[in-house]
């Protein structure tokens, strides 16, 4: 979740069939701070349906597909 009122990089994971909601809030949040947002998704079918999900938010995050664990090894 964004924390703060500078808040320089979002990230949220997500999988098909979960709800938007959340994210929609957090991607206005970082439109409003300037931050960064990060979304990962386990595979190609959740990138795909979030894409679609939040092609009317006000900033479209960016889409890390892998699982959370190996997509963020060597940070």
């Amino acid at each position: 979740m964004a924390a703060g009122w500078n808040t320089k990089l979002i990230v949220e994971t997500w999988s098909h069939s979960d709800p938007i909601a959340t994210s929609l809030g957090l991607a206005m949040a970082a439109h409003h701070t300037g931050g960064r947002h990060l979304c990962m998704v386990p595979d190609e079918r959740s990138r795909l349906e979030y894409l679609n999900a939040m092609s009317n938010a006000p900033t479209v995050p960016e889409v890390v597909v892998g699982e959370a664990d190996a997509a963020t090894e060597g940070s």
